[in-house]
């Protein structure tokens, strides 16, 4: 038996070395990792990570402690469960078809089986219920998964598959396998995979079955441990741990297999395939390979953390939870080869910085560097300095410019002299010497070469005579001009790329300028001129705004890029390729299509040495290779390894926008996809929330805005992913956004948004005429209304004359002196309104509003009068009824008598008069009607008798029992005797005076008359 188990074994051995030699041999594939690391300052819980998910709307999720950490603009949000569902959090998640997360706790912390606790998630509201109650069931629920279409399916420790309707929420069962724990490993299209478990670490049969639960075939699994199932090539195939440190690729039915190493801590090691870059993923735990699909080694990296889980989110993104955090890797093919790169980015004067380069045969590359010249064997990769030139050359090394093999196999060089090199003897003869004058470029024409000059224009070399010729009728301009290229079209016809512009040499005698269109006819300088391969008789300019097309037949340029911010771009060179046209430029190397459509920018994150071209090195050889040089060093790039599809791009998202009303928040809109707004008319101020993924995390993503009412219109940088516009201006304003990521800032995307602002209501045309209208309306109406008023106060007042008239003849007899009242002092008020009357309606009639306004304010005053003489007689009459009363009401007597001081303000201002009310604070008791009549009747008295600019003076005199007013004003010469100087109106009063209680009298001097009230009331104070 021992022979029998040794050969066996060396059989074994030998398969395994024989299939890792055939499939596991590395070749050369350069490839690079960018990572991105997410710790606990980007807003991890927990350093320690055990998985990530990714969901159906690509948001990025990962478990950590009891939590759930949602990737968000490059930070992460996390949320938090009740220690009741998790006590070490959870290590798995499954998205459903509605969106829910089936997050679960497995026994073991980085296999999806053996469920210990589950949860469901609603990543929408943030809620969160136990898996009891949401498939209303207590299953000992082993494992759950998803099919392609999110429908999940559960099995159980005792042997149960079942599948759940999420609409009914009802379970239904599929089959019942063994009593023992059933692993779910694959759900899709191709049915059904599961095996059954024998322990922890080992399982007993693979089994396949279709959608309906029905066994489709199984196999013995040996004691095989199965971690995964991958889907690649419209095959199965399932991942096991075979012993320590090997695990297995074996296909589900199939022949196929293949076993990988890892590290000791096997248990971590899994397959995973990437869709997106079409390769195989191993994690060994504290490393990772990468194969291509015929299993070949691309790649290896070694980690000094231990890899918890890798996910890809098959848009050339690896998220690997570690016991570190999360590492985001983006595999990046370096298609792009390099030479003469300083990998030391602190010490730039080691740079080579390149300029001509030329080809001399199928292996061998020169170009002119500030570090002498390079000789690079492309098929070694070996790369040789030139020796020095000769110290009586006179030349500086460091500035060696133009390079060309002529068609006498001589390898020219220019610098402030024209000299061929032998390589094989390496030696080097000066042909012809300039003062100090650098040759820039050198083309073969007829018998010689024509040299292009630093600001010297252009001189002809006749190798056989050894000469050099200067060409008189050059134009000024072009003489004063640096020369960068040739393009010798025949004899007769060389067009001249230039600092001053494109030219045309005919003839070998007379330069002519060519012009461009009229929009970009300046001081248009051109770089490279170079023969379009698709286009016999075309032509591709490079220059400072754009790349050209020049017809040869038709003699005329057009522009070749078709959107006219990359025309405006400056170019340094431009090949036609059999992948479309690529050009350098100190932006990098751009990509168009054969119509000028942009694919790509290509920079030193796509592995140029920089993004930085010169101006002199380009080359193009016959194998369609490019070379360009930058300054650092020389990027080589074949062009069909490259896509010639343009990639994906993605847009600007505006996350919510807000408006405002002065500071106060007005409207909402969340998701905002329009390419305008329209403001409401008390809108005067918007804030953008905006964001962006190109899922390239490890870039920074800067966002920048300008618009069109700003004074400047270059791109003002925002602080954050907000963009608050205040006092936006009326009318229409058209802002841009930019988002930079890996700082393009050509190809960044822009997203414009017009925002509409209506104009103030003044501003609009019909506001003039609608103010007009009220305005006329306006003054209609006062005219209306106040002869109105007028007609209308006479009215009262004529009606009120009559009914005290009617009231006093029905009264009692009265005295002869209501009689001598009635004839003297009532009919002559009457008589004059009714004078007044028919001036009121005369000047109604004549509309005039002047004297109508006099008219008015006449009888204004008489109405006063005759409505105060008539109070007065009411009283009179009133107090003669045996079962009159007083009214008493408790009222402050200094604003009683103000007010009545205010309604003669016309008489004071008329007199010049002033009035002081000495303690004037007191309340007392009285009848308020009574006490007007009274006051009224002095206080006009002491007004009309007073003497011009003197004061009338009110004082308010308290005793223990008292209380006095006296009314004190300075007199003129006349005598007030009728009524014995207190005037008609109080004379009627005095009976009702003394049945008040209240005694009035006088006290005269020469120049002062005082009139006094004494009441026999107590007032009382406030």
């Amino acid at each position: 038996m021992k022979p029998r188990f040794l050969s066996k074994k060396l059989l074994f051995l030998s398969f395994f070395f024989l299939s890792t030699f055939l499939f596991g041999q590395t070749v050369h594939y350069d490839l690079a990792l960018i990572r991105k690391h997410l710790t606990n300052n980007d807003g991890l819980s927990d350093s320690h990570v055990n998985s990530t998910l990714i969901d159906s709307k690509n948001n990025v999720w990962f478990l950590t402690n009891n939590k759930i950490g949602l990737l968000e603009n490059g930070n992460i949000k996390n949320f938090e469960f009740a220690n009741a569902y998790s006590n070490k959090g959870y290590n798995s998640a499954i998205e459903d078809a509605e969106g829910n997360f089936w997050l679960t706790e497995n026994f073991e912390w980085y296999y999806p089986f053996n469920i210990q606790r589950c949860v469901i998630f609603n990543p929408i509201n943030k809620t969160s219920v136990a898996i009891e109650k949401y498939i209303g069931q207590n299953l000992p629920i082993h494992s759950i998964i998803a099919d392609s279409k999110r429908q999940i399916y559960i099995s159980t420790k005792v042997g149960q598959i079942y599948r759940f309707d999420l609409k009914t929420k009802k379970l239904s069962l599929l089959a019942t396998l063994a009593k023992t724990p059933v692993k779910l490993l694959y759900a899709g299209t191709k049915g059904i995979v599961v095996c059954t478990e024998k322990d922890s670490r080992s399982d007993t049969h693979l089994i396949h079955l279709n959608t309906d639960g029905k066994i489709i075939r199984q196999e013995p699994l040996k004691a095989k441990f199965i971690r995964s199932i991958l889907e690649f090539d419209n095959r199965l195939f399932y991942v096991a741990h075979i012993t320590e440190g090997v695990i297995e690729l074996t296909e589900v039915g199939g022949t196929f297999s293949k076993r990988f190493e890892v590290s000791k801590d096997s248990y971590l090691g899994n397959i995973i395939y990437d869709k997106n870059k079409d390769f195989f993923v191993v994690n060994q735990g504290n490393a990772i390979e990468f194969f291509n699909k015929d299993m070949v080694l691309l790649k290896r990296e070694k980690f000094d953390f231990l890899i918890h889980d890798i996910v890809s989110d098959n848009k050339g993104n690896l998220f690997l939870t570690t016991n570190n955090g999360v590492h985001i890797i983006r595999l990046i093919e370096q298609k792009i080869k390099t030479f003469l790169k300083n990998s030391q980015p602190d010490k730039i004067n080691d740079n080579y910085s390149c300029r001509a380069i030329l080809k001399i045969d199928d292996e061998r590359l020169i170009v002119n560097t500030n570090k002498r010249r390079q000789l690079i064997n492309l098929k070694t990769d070996k790369v040789v300095s030139i020796k020095q030139f000769e110290k009586e050359i006179g030349a500086d090394n460091r500035f060696i410019l133009s390079v060309l093999k002529d068609k006498d196999g001589d390898l020219l060089f220019g610098e402030n002299a024209l000299f061929k090199t032998d390589l094989q003897q390496n030696k080097d003869i000066t042909l012809c010497q300039l003062d100090s004058t650098k040759i820039w470029s050198i083309a073969q024409y007829k018998d010689g070469l024509l040299l292009g000059l630093e600001k010297k224009g252009i001189i002809f070399y006749d190798k056989k005579r050894k000469q050099t010729k200067q060409y008189p009728k050059i134009d000024k301009t072009l003489k004063n001009s640096i020369i960068y290229d040739f393009f010798v079209v025949n004899e007769n016809e060389v067009l001249v790329a230039s600092e001053a512009g494109l030219y045309r040499l005919k003839n070998n005698e007379v330069f002519e300028k060519i012009p461009f269109p009229k929009q970009a006819d300046f001081q248009m300088t051109c770089f490279s001129i170079r023969k379009d391969k698709k286009e016999a008789n075309q032509l591709l300019i490079s220059s400072i705004s754009g790349i050209w097309v020049y017809d040869l037949t038709k003699r005329i340029t057009s522009p070749f890029i078709q959107d006219i911010d990359f025309q405006r771009k400056k170019y340094l060179s431009a090949y036609r390729t059999n992948n479309g046209v690529w050009a350098s430029s100190d932006e990098g190397v751009w990509h168009f299509d054969d119509k000028g459509i942009l694919l790509k920018i290509y920079t030193e994150t796509d592995g140029l040495t920089t993004k930085e071209c010169n101006r002199l090195a380009h080359y193009q050889d016959d194998n369609d290779i490019l070379y360009f040089g930058g300054i650092n060093g020389l990027n080589v790039i074949n062009p069909i390894n490259f896509s010639s599809q343009k990639e994906k791009q993605f847009d600007i998202k505006i996350d919510a926008l807000y408006t405002y009303e002065g500071l106060s928040k007005n409207r909402e809109f969340t998701n905002f996809n329009q390419s305008s707004l329209d403001l409401e008319r008390s809108e005067s101020s918007i804030e953008l929330i905006l964001a962006y993924e190109d899922y390239k995390y490890d870039c920074n993503k800067k966002y920048y805005y300008r618009s069109d009412k700003s004074v400047e219109s270059d791109w003002v940088p925002l602080s954050d992913r907000k963009l608050l516009l205040n006092n936006i201006d009326h009318g229409t304003t058209n802002i841009e956004i930019r988002v930079v990521s890996c700082d393009n800032f050509t190809e960044a995307r822009i997203q414009k948004l017009t925002i509409n602002r209506q104009k103030p209501l003044y501003f609009e045309w019909y506001f003039a005429p609608i103010v007009l209208i009220i305005l006329g309306l306006l003054i209609w109406g006062v005219i209306t209304y106040s002869t109105y008023q007028l007609r209308l106060r006479n009215e009262l007042l004529q009606k009120k004359v009559d009914e005290q008239t009617h009231s006093l003849k029905e009264s009692l007899t009265l005295k002869e002196t209501l009689l001598s009242l009635l004839v003297h002092d009532v009919r002559y008020p009457i008589q004059s309104f009714y004078d007044l009357s028919k001036k009121l309606a005369y000047l109604t009639q004549k509309n005039d509003h002047e004297r109508l306004f006099l008219l008015g304010k006449e009888t204004e005053n008489k109405s006063r009068k005759v409505l105060w003489l008539i109070d007065e007689l009411v009283y009179w009459v009133k107090s003669t009824n045996k079962n009159w009363e007083l009214n008493l009401t408790e009222r402050n007597l200094g604003e009683l008598i103000n007010q009545i001081f205010d309604i003669y303000t016309d008489e004071l201002n008329e007199k010049s008069l002033s009035f002081e009310i000495v303690n004037a604070d007191i309340w007392a008791k009285f009848d308020y009607g009574l006490l007007v009549i009274i006051l009224r009747n002095l206080l006009f008295n002491a007004i009309v008798h007073s003497t011009p600019q003197s004061k009338i003076k009110v004082s308010v005199l308290v005793s223990d029992s008292n209380y006095f007013l006296e009314i004190e004003n300075q007199r003129g010469n006349e005598n007030r005797i009728l009524h014995n100087g207190l005037g008609l109106g109080l004379t009627l009063l005095l009976p009702l005076l003394e049945k008040a209680g209240i005694k009035l009298d006088k006290l005269e001097s020469k120049d002062t008359f005082i009139a006094r009230l004494q009441f026999e009331t107590l007032p009382k104070h406030k």
